[in-house]
């Protein structure tokens, strides 16, 4: 594989074009998919564009468009004749190695210098890019204030937040004494344990369900905590998906989240299935903290998290940046004849939004879903995932008819590492019923391909 240094100087520098360059450490399925919906959204109608894919994960399909891929953790990384499964690099990490590396910095400088535009599509904000607009004031970056990202990544920020606007949120503790943690423990618990994480956790990365007090002592001493009550007899675990702008808080959708091991992201189920009490509640909740985010100067998109029992919808936590099936809720609502990136790059090149939360209809019964090598070992596969579901559809097809569909074809005999994507599946069924059926049975039949590595 090229080094990165490698990559950039191939990369061709033409006048009178937009540079459209879209980065994220994994899934550069989902970017691509995102990079050509800008290009199809009104303002860029107009452009000469060349898009440029930026991940930490190798894949025999990047689409028509030029992609650069960071060597550390690369997804398929060739070793001894082996082809190899690797997490790949967080958001914050990538940033580092490609806008602190003095050859992308030089290209940008001719790009710049040519008269072509540069704009900057993130999975996430970050200090880098930031960095990166102080020396390139004319680059576009279609993403929220780094200073804002932070803010509201941050869970104990949110906690504060959520209790002066007056949410509705579970019963918990901030506190950075371990002893006082345990203290509380007993007043917190609800009679299923209780929920801890860290500030900055993500997709369920730092936080646990504990469901004995002894649990505690199994987390690293000396940091600050959130404690909340497990909220009791969970009817369903929801999000919800709009966007801020200027010009107010639209909210788009609300949909079902599948977790696994009670607090780690794994994905959708569209739309939700809660009943309009507990959904409208999520939707005033969000509307309430979106606009909170507004009157501070946020701008993009807002996905917020929330467990609901029998009575109440619950806030849990909100998501300042895209969120894991944002691809393919765009995906669906085109077949509905609605792009969900134009009021998004319309608000990032502040202009006036060109489409209603009325034009929006709410796509049914399908799902995504990320199956992860969760053996503590490296494992082989024995076969290609693609004998076990569809690798070959294009995800501008994928809902063209019903059926189940993996972005990520690894092949037979590649070495999956703990941490990895086995597969990625989007499924979409005739009922919910069926989704759930499609993507456990897909789920355990892939896992049924895996053997622990011989070495």
């Amino acid at each position: 594989m090229s080094t990165l240094e490698e990559q950039i100087k191939d990369l061709e520098v033409k006048k009178g074009i937009t540079y459209l360059i879209s980065i994220r450490g994994g899934n550069p399925s989902y970017m691509r998919v995102l990079t050509q919906a800008i290009m199809n959204t009104e303002p860029f109608q107009h452009r000469k564009t060349i898009p440029l894919n930026v991940t930490s994960e190798q894949t025999e399909n990047y689409g028509a468009m030029d992609t650069i891929v960071i060597n550390p953790h690369s997804t398929q990384l060739s070793l001894n004749g082996q082809t190899r499964a690797l997490p790949t690099l967080e958001e914050e990490d990538i940033h580092q190695s490609f806008f602190n590396n003095p050859q992308v910095l030089k290209k940008l400088r001719q790009i710049q210098l040519s008269g072509s535009e540069v704009i900057i599509n993130p999975y996430k904000n970050s200090m880098y890019l930031e960095k990166l607009k102080d020396e390139f004031p004319e680059i576009k970056i279609f993403a929220p204030q780094i200073k804002l990202v932070d803010y509201w990544d941050n869970k104990f920020n949110q906690r504060r937040e959520f209790q002066a606007a007056g949410l509705r949120i579970p019963e918990g503790v901030l506190t950075s004494d371990f002893n006082e943690l345990k203290k509380l423990y007993g007043e917190i618990d609800g009679g299923e344990g209780v929920f801890v994480t860290k500030r900055n956790g993500h997709s369920g990365s730092g936080s646990v369900h504990i469901t004995d007090k002894s649990q505690l002592d199994t987390l690293a001493a000396g940091k600050e905590y959130l404690m909340t009550r497990w909220i009791n007899n969970i009817l369903s675990e929801s999000a919800s998906f709009g966007l801020i702008t200027e010009a107010g808080v639209q909210i788009y959708s609300v949909y079902e989240v599948l977790l696994e091991d009670d607090v780690k992201f794994r994905g959708n189920i569209h739309p939700s299935n809660l009943n309009h009490k507990l959904t409208q509640e999520i939707i005033d909740q969000t509307q309430i903290i979106g606009e909170q985010m507004q009157e501070q100067g946020y701008q993009g998109v807002i996905a917020c998290d929330f467990v609901s029992d029998q009575d109440h919808s619950y806030l849990i936590e909100v998501n300042p940046r895209y969120f894991g099936s944002f691809t393919e809720l765009a995906l669906m609502l085109k077949t509905e004849g609605t792009n969900i990136c134009n009021p998004l790059v319309q608000a990032y090149l502040g202009n006036e939004i060109s489409i209603s939360q009325s034009e929006i209809s709410t796509p049914k019964n399908w799902a995504m879903y990320r199956i992860v090598q969760n053996e503590p070992y490296p494992v082989e596969l024995t076969a290609d995932i693609g004998s076990i579901v569809d690798t070959t559809l294009p995800e501008e097809n994928l809902f063209d008819s019903y059926g189940i569909h993996a972005t990520n074809p690894l092949t037979k005999e590649t070495v999956v590492h703990p941490g990895a994507t086995l597969a990625r599946v989007l499924s979409y069924q005739p009922t919910r019923d069926l989704v759930k059926d499609s993507i456990y049975g897909t789920e355990k039949a892939i896992r049924a391909l895996t053997k622990p590595l011989l070495k």
